[in-house]
Order: C-alpha cells, then structure tokens, then sequence
C-alpha cells in the first residue's frame, strides 16, 4: 500500500485558494438568492384593475377612520381597514384642476404649469397616470362631476373614455356645471357592466363636498350638531360656521355611502379583490380657519392635508404610515405596485417601495405647495415648504410652524428660529428652480360661458402672477382675507340671481381697493344681466385701463356695442382682443358673425376660416361658413362643405337643409338632384317634427323639383300655416308666393 507523501507548500497554497475560491461562490450565490428575494418582496404581483376615486374638497380630518368624532365614513373606513392608511398627506395647492394635473402627472404645479382653475389647460408635453397605465393594456375611463374637469381643460389626456358630460339640464335647458354622487355611481356601474372583463384603470370623481354643501337626506339631518371650532366661527355671522360644517360632513357622508356602492358593484362582479383600489382628495376646505370659508387662498393644513388610503391584492396586512406623503406620489405608487416603470417626469416617490420606505423613515420627505390666487388682488404670493414636522411659508411676512405641536399653525416661529426658516426659505427656492423648467404653458380660450361656469363654480376671475419672486412691498395675502371672502361671497350671490345685493358689495370692494380690475369685470356682467349698458361699459372701460390685456372685457364692450347698434364700434373692440389672443375661437367667431350680419362676406369668410383652423369641428362656424359661401352664390363649395359635414355628423340640420335647397334649385346639372333634395329635406324635417317653417319650405321645393307639386303644396302650406303663427312676415310672403306658382302647375290644388 503506497504510503501518503506529506504536503508541499505549493500544494496547501493550491488547496487554500480553492477554499477560498469555493467560499466566495458561496456567497456570492446567497448574495444573488438575497437580492432576488428582495426583489420579490418589493415587486408583488400586481392587481388585475385599478380604480382612483378623489373626492373633491373633502379634507383628511372629517373622515372618521382619521379620528373624526362622527361616523361620517363607514364605507372608507372598512377599505381602510384592510390596506394601508397615511397619516399626513399634503396636495401640492388647493384647487382642483392644478391638484389632479399633479395626480395625474406625479409633478408639482411649477413643473406641470398649472396654477389655477382659470386660464390654464393641462400641455400634452406632460405624461399622465392613463396614459402611462393604457400603454400598458389598461382600457382606461373617467368619470368626473364637476366642469372644472372637462376635457378641454387636457386632464383627458391618455383616457379612452372621459366622461364629463351629464345628465341633468339646468333651468331652461342650460348645461350644469357639476353633478351628483349618484351621477357618477350611475355611469360608473353602467361601464362596469359592459366592460368589467377588461383589465382597466378608472378614475372617479366626486365633486359634492364643495360649496353650497347640500347633502340629500338622510345625511343632511344626521349631522346638524357636528364639532366646529368656535373661534373660527367668529370670523362669520352667527350660526354660519355651524351650519356649513354640518352640510359639508353630510355631503362626505353622502358620498361615502355612494363609494360603498362602488364597492358592492365590484364585489358583485367579482372584482374587489383583483382591483387597487386608491382613495384620496385634491385639497381640503378652511372651514372659517384663519378667516378662510372655502379653499384656494391659503395653504394651511385645513386646506391642503387630505387623506390617502390605497387598498391591493398583494397588500395582505393593514397598517398606518405616519411619514409625510404627497399626491405627487399617488403615480408611481401605482406603478411601483403594478410593476411598471415610472416615467422620468415624475417628482413623487413610490411609497410602499420597500427598498425606499426605510430610507423615508429616516429622511424626512420635503414637500412643496402654493397658492398664487393671492396675486389677483395684486398680493404676494403663498409658497410653502414642508419637511418633517416643520412648515414654512414664504410671503411678504413669512411663517414659520412646528406642525407636530402647532398643527392648527398659530404660533409663528419665523422670527424665533429664524436661522431654520432661512434654510427652509432657501431649500424652497431650490425647489422651485429646478422645477420651472422651459416648457410653454398652455392657456385655454375663456369665454363668456366658460367663464361663468367657472364662477358659479366659486372661483375668482382674472389671471393670476407666475412671478416667484418676492416684492416686499406687495400687501400680505394674511392682509386681505376678508376682501377675498366678500369677492366669493358676492360671486355667490351674483350666481343666484341677487344682482342688487351683489351690485353693493361690489362698489363696496372698489371703494376699499380700486385697483382690483377683476372687481370691475364682475360689476360689469352684473350691470349687463341688468341692462344697465352705460354703467356697464364705464366699469368695462376701468378694467382695460387697469389691465389693457383684459380680453373679457373686450369682448363685453363689444357686446354692448352690438346691443346699442353700433356695429363699427363692436368689430374695433373684437379686434382688440385679437391683437391679445389672435387665436381665440369665440373672439374670431363673434367677428365672423358681426360682418355676416353687415353683409361683409369677404371679411366674415375670413374671421371663420381663422376661427376653423383653432377648432375645425365647430358645427355653428361651418354652418356660417356654409351660409356666407351660399349667399356669394359659391354652390359647388357649398355642396363640398355641406358633404363634408355631413359625413360625421349626419343630422346636422343646418347642412342638411342647405344641400337639399342646392339639389332641388341649381341650374348646374352636375348638382341637379331633385328626389336627393326630397331625401335630404326630409330628414331635416323629422329631425324637427315638421315644426320649422323653413325646412318645410326647402322640402316643399324638392318636391315641385321632382314634379311632386300636390306634395309641394302640402308642405308649403303647412310652412305658411307655421310662418304666420312665428311672426316671420319675410318668409310668408316668399312661401305664400312660391304657393302660387306650385298651384299653377299642380293638375289639382289639393294634394293626392
């Protein structure tokens, strides 16, 4: 048996690093087992759906799974109670198109450049939450409740469906410009019905917590005694604050009741428990807090703490995350959750990211906020700066709070530590320096009815000052509070019809600061509902004095001119505001209008085409267009414009009736069509149940066309019979007159 020969140094040295080599495998193999079962950990499988539901308005301590001492939200508080809770979350600013632009595009408003509810439109140089999720297979919907959302103003971008129609019409068939819980509920349950198998994103939008708060019942008595604080009560006429804080938690109520609606559908179908489910709101309301009714001038807590809630299948154990959070993150939270990548954009965090959550703990999160509405009565703007449980806001007397023992932000520490509100003031003007970047912002055309949409909806006129730079001889916004609330009080009344009581605040306002030129527009449209032109116009002519680019006004003071028959005087003004906006449609659409009426065919063809190339689709434009083309005798235009119409909106009676006059009368036999004027006329009659004479008339002369004379009597004289009783002396005498010709060559007067 050979013997064993001892080891040579080469040899241990051979058999060490082998060791070594094999050690390092090792652990090389858990390193990699580690990581991808952290990986795993942090990516759950995703849900099969995700629904988003904001509610409008609707602050995180009214909600009783907040600490709320009511039941005002047994529904909420039961998702709640099987996801995850956050304690303190902050919107980006009180308003609710600039706050669900930040939702939906995970950025803060300088970044998105939307600052306001008026003025501004969403720019499709931003990527939004429906966009990102439809790349990703969803079928994506909206349902929103309130005008403020409508499409025009970009928050439809990436939605297949965005419902921002509704039902209800108001007084003399006038759109509404909100809508109901049970609104909402209604299309929402419908479009679940019908596509329920689709994976999908839905957002729903509740808009009932907003002012006038006026719950249905039951939930309007439930909460007739609700806590309230008494020392903000007495900014307001007794009995108010109590009042309005018991409709608002009824109107929370009300909705929560139609959320858990929501939530019974889903489970019906089979989709709770595959479906994220996220609730939230865009702002709060001040509740009389610092003086503030509403929301929108401040950015205290009341207004801009909200609650979040998210509820998902890989979500197994409930918990409360007390860490400051924003909306901003709402975005790639749902992402993260999903598995999909977030959009370089995105200024939020993904909160319940594991790999980040620890590192949030320990960081205190730094949040951004603002209000610039203050700047439309020509204050300092309010920006503000949260991190940890510190607060600072910066304008013309900046503030400075400890929110974990100051959370109602009472006690001032600017001047007490004043070397950390130096720091906060600088780490916020970083913020904003890095998020203004060079991109366009997008502003929409307001017209004379959006505009009043958007007042009746409590909301201040007039632009406001994207200067983020500080003027320190610019008044305090702490300033001029109450001069703000009397403006909304005074919009209020002005929106039911109390003209009068308006008309004095009004004057009232102006005598206190005569400077605000918006003032001046409102007692304008006051003024007009009341036919008061002259004073009217002098209250249109301060405002352009003040603000020369005040387009409204413009617009307002060529209105009246039209009123008082002064044609010239209208079109100088409508110019006027197109040297401003020379792509506004309803400007280039009224001049158009105004030179048809003056017979300056040329000139309105011109302010129409212009009008066209801002909105091609414009039935009303292509109609005048159709008109001013068929009165130059331009019958081959008419026929193309006419057919082009026609072939996507085929009941367009306007086109219809145009046609059909063209093919029954022309002397061009290429046109010459008679039995497709009878078709074409016909159809314009049923779409109005033969009760407009001048359709009538048109079908009458398609039918002696086609040789149809006893039928060209019966509709003639049913046009005349509808002539007579309208008071239209011209077109009697043209229909009665065509009467006797069709009776000349008729075989008998009566039809067959």
């Amino acid at each position: 048996m050979k013997q064993s020969q001892p080891l040579t140094a080469a040899g241990k040295s051979s058999r060490t690093f082998r060791r070594i080599a094999w050690i390092i495998f090792l652990l090389a193999v858990v390193t990699m087992l580690s990581f991808f079962w952290r990986s795993q950990a942090s990516s759950p499988s995703p849900a099969r759906n995700v629904l988003l539901i904001t509610i409008d308005t609707c602050r995180a301590d009214y909600l009783s799974c907040y600490g709320y001492p009511l039941k005002t939200t047994p529904n909420i508080d039961k998702i709640a109670a099987q996801g995850i809770r956050f304690e303190n979350v902050l919107s980006p600013i009180p308003l609710t198109l600039p706050a669900h632009s930040s939702i939906m595009t995970g950025t803060i408003p300088p970044r998105h450049k939307v600052h306001d509810n008026l003025e501004y439109v969403l720019g499709t140089n931003n990527t939004t939450l429906a966009e990102t999720l439809k790349e990703h297979g969803y079928k994506t919907v909206a349902i929103t409740s309130a005008f403020v959302l409508d499409s025009k103003f970009g928050l439809a971008q990436g939605f297949d469906d965005y419902e921002d129609q509704f039902d209800e019409a108001g007084n003399d068939g006038e759109r509404v410009n909100e809508r109901i819980a049970e609104e909402v509920n209604r299309h929402a349950m419908d479009w679940l019905d019908n596509h329920g198998t689709d994976r999908f994103f839905m957002f729903l939008h509740y808009y009932d917590p907003h002012f006038t708060y006026t719950p249905p019942e039951p939930f309007a008595s439930r909460f007739k005694k609700v806590p309230y604080d008494q020392q903000d009560a007495l900014h307001f006429p007794p009995g108010f604050l109590a009042e309005a804080t018991a409709g608002y938690a009824g109107e929370i109520a009300y909705v929560d009741h139609c959320i858990g609606l929501i939530v019974e559908k889903l489970k019906q179908l089979g989709l709770f428990e595959s479906t994220l489910i996220v609730i939230t709101a865009d702002h709060g309301e001040m509740l009389g807090a610092h003086g503030e009714l509403g929301h929108g001038y401040f950015i205290y807590q009341e207004a801009i703490k909200v609650p979040l809630i998210i509820k998902a299948p890989s979500l197994t154990k409930p918990e409360i995350i007390r860490s400051n959070a924003g909306l901003i993150d709402i975005f790639p939270t749902i992402c993260s959750l999903q598995n999909i990548a977030v959009p370089a954009q995105v200024q939020g965090t993904a909160l319940l990211d594991h790999r980040d959550r620890n590192a949030m703990e320990k960081k205190p999160r730094t949040l951004y906020c603002e209000s610039l509405l203050p700047t439309k009565y020509t204050a300092n703007p309010l920006l503000g700066i949260v991190r940890g449980k510190y607060k600072y806001i910066q304008t013309t007397r900046p503030e400075l709070y400890d929110l974990s023992l100051d959370p109602k932000e009472l006690d001032d520490l600017s001047v007490t530590e004043h070397h950390r509100a130096r720091i906060l003031q600088s780490d916020l003007a970083e913020i904003i320096e890095q998020s203004v970047v060079a991109k366009e912002t997008r502003t929409v055309s307001m017209d004379t009815e959006t505009i009043k949409r958007l007042q009746s909806l409590g909301y201040v006129s007039g632009e406001v000052s994207e200067d983020f730079s500080f003027d320190t001889t610019k008044p305090d916004p702490k300033n001029l509070i109450g001069y703000h609330d009397r403006t909304m009080g005074m919009i209020h009344l002005k929106d039911q019809g109390k003209y009068e009581d308006a008309k004095v605040i009004c004057h009232e306002l102006i005598a206190e600061n005569p400077g605000i030129h918006q003032i001046y527009g409102i007692l304008a449209d006051i003024e007009m509902e009341l036919k008061n032109y002259r004073q009217a116009m002098a209250s249109l002519e301060k405002a352009t004095e003040l603000d020369p680019k005040d387009v409204q006004a413009y617009r307002n003071m060529a209105h009246i001119s039209k009123i008082r028959g002064e044609e010239g005087l209208a079109t100088t003004y409508y110019r006027k505001a197109l040297e401003i906006e020379p792509k506004n449609f309803d400007t280039l659409y009224a001049t158009a209008v105004l030179y048809h009426k003056q017979n300056k065919l040329e000139q309105a063809i011109s302010f129409i085409e212009r009008a066209l190339a801002e909105q091609p689709g414009h039935l009303k434009a292509r109609g005048l267009l159709v008109a001013c083309l068929s009165q130059q005798n331009r019958s081959r235009d008419v026929v193309e414009q006419c057919e082009s119409i026609l072939r996507n909106n085929p009941d367009y009676i306007y086109a219809l009736n145009y046609l059909a006059e063209i093919k029954a009368t022309s002397d061009d036999a290429a046109l010459k069509d008679p039995d497709g004027a009878v078709k074409l006329a016909t159809k314009a009659c049923n779409l109005t149940q033969h009760k407009t004479p001048e359709l009538l008339d048109t079908l009458a002369m398609a039918y002696a066309a086609a040789g149809r004379y006893p039928e060209a009597l019966a509709s003639a004289n049913k046009a005349l019979q509808l002539a007579k009783e309208q008071d239209k002396t011209e077109l009697t005498a043209t229909i009665d007159a065509r009467i006797n010709i069709y009776k000349t060559k008729s075989p008998s007067s009566e039809p067959r």
